[in-house]
């Protein structure tokens, strides 16, 4: 019985691994490209473009040779939901002939929905190779970024030179804090399963990648990072000492008041991006009301984009009655990222809940991989508890 089982771990390791490769590089590789456009000052699509086409390779090899995709109700709807988005996008390209429609398609059946079908048809996940495998990726990401922006590396950025936002010419400050958080995560997990000796030099990477969202100075990732933190301590009962290191962190920031953060908050009635993005709301519930049950357009028509809302985006896109079952969709795995919380398996749950957040303030529906991908492995997660109990 026991060499039965540690055959069937060796056979799970490399579909595991190889999910969980995929997994980094779709959601955290291309900011290391971007930092390498930065330094190198050349176009991006000279580097991004061959590394897009390498995920969407390895995840079509994978497709091609996985012997079948498990396909369940909540499964189902995703498929819907993927296929209602890229017919939308599919007219607005080649029929309404709006600009960002081509690319929207393009990133979104390349970097979306290739490499979560990949990750679902390998149906293999082990916490510590995601968990080992995305904080590397996603610390080098963050860091060297940091570190380039010091020594002056990351090229001109008018962002940065306005308001001291940590950016560059191909990332923006709100790409680099959640990247960093991302890594955070990885990290609060990663650092359970290692030697004593390995978690220290991990939690002061932990500490600079906080920094880094600091520095960026958006306020989505710090969001993020307090609820996420809050809900996971409550899931695993430890509100109390997270509300110590709350108070010790807050006490830190409020006494460095140069940093981007802080000086955005002071003036957050007067932020731009904050008065446009309140504008573009308006204007795509008013669109919304227009066209309510099958949708008009991918992007919000007076300003041409994307809603920075999920869900407002989906009611553009392809109507009301389909983004309500979008909304119990993600209603579902946020339900289920809640039990797998108070488990060992709580890396997947704290990025899909990561996904959530971003979803609502400054994400799309075709160019969010985070969620599609987590989506995907909350719901194989959930599939693995039920036939283990």
């Amino acid at each position: 019985m026991n060499d039965q089982s540690l055959t069937h771990d060796r056979a799970q390791s490399l579909p595991a691994l190889t999910g969980a490769l995929l997994f980094a590089l779709t959601l955290f590789g291309y900011p290391i490209i971007g930092n390498f456009v930065s330094w190198l000052e050349i176009e991006s699509r000279v580097i991004s473009i061959p590394f897009r086409v390498l995920v969407a390779a390895l995840s079509i090899t994978v497709i091609a040779v996985a012997s079948y995709i498990n396909l369940d109700r909540w499964r189902f709807l995703v498929l819907l939901i993927w296929y209602a988005l890229a017919l939308r996008l599919g007219f607005d390209t080649w029929i309404a002939i709006i600009d960002s429609a081509e690319y929207a398609l393009e990133f979104f059946l390349i970097a979306c929905v290739l490499p979560a079908l990949a990750i679902w048809a390998l149906d293999a996940y082990n916490q510590k190779y995601y968990a080992s495998i995305g904080f590397i990726v996603a610390s080098v990401g963050s860091l060297t970024a940091l570190l380039a922006d010091y020594y002056g590396l990351l090229g001109e950025s008018s962002l940065t030179e306005i308001t001291g936002r940590l950016s560059s010419t191909a990332l923006n400050p709100v790409s680099l804090g959640h990247l960093a958080l991302s890594g955070f995560f990885c990290g609060l997990t990663l650092i359970r399963s290692v030697p004593i000796w390995v978690r220290a030099p991990i939690a002061l990477i932990m500490m600079a990648l906080v920094m880094v969202i600091i520095q960026t100075g958006s306020k989505g990732p710090v969001i993020g990072l307090v609820i996420i933190l809050l809900i996971w301590a409550k899931q695993r009962a430890l509100i109390a000492p997270l509300i110590g290191l709350g108070v010790l962190a807050t006490m830190a920031i409020l006494v460095y008041v140069d940093n981007p953060f802080a000086q955005r908050l002071m003036a957050i009635e007067d932020d731009p991006s904050t008065i446009d993005r309140i504008t573009l709301i308006q204007d795509s519930i008013r669109q919304i009301a227009n066209s309510p049950w099958i949708g008009s357009a991918s992007v919000e028509l007076i300003s041409g984009s994307y809603p920075h809302n999920i869900f407002l985006e989906g009611a553009l896109a392809f109507g009301l009655p389909l983004t309500i079952m979008l909304a119990l969709l993600l209603f579902y795995g946020f339900s289920k990222s809640l039990r797998l919380l108070k488990t060992e398996n709580d890396l997947i749950p704290l990025l899909f809940l990561q996904a959530i957040v971003i979803s609502q303030i400054s994400g799309a529906l075709f160019a969010d991989s985070m969620l599609w991908a987590c989506l995907i492995l909350i719901l194989g997660l959930e599939t693995v508890n039920n036939e283990k109990n």
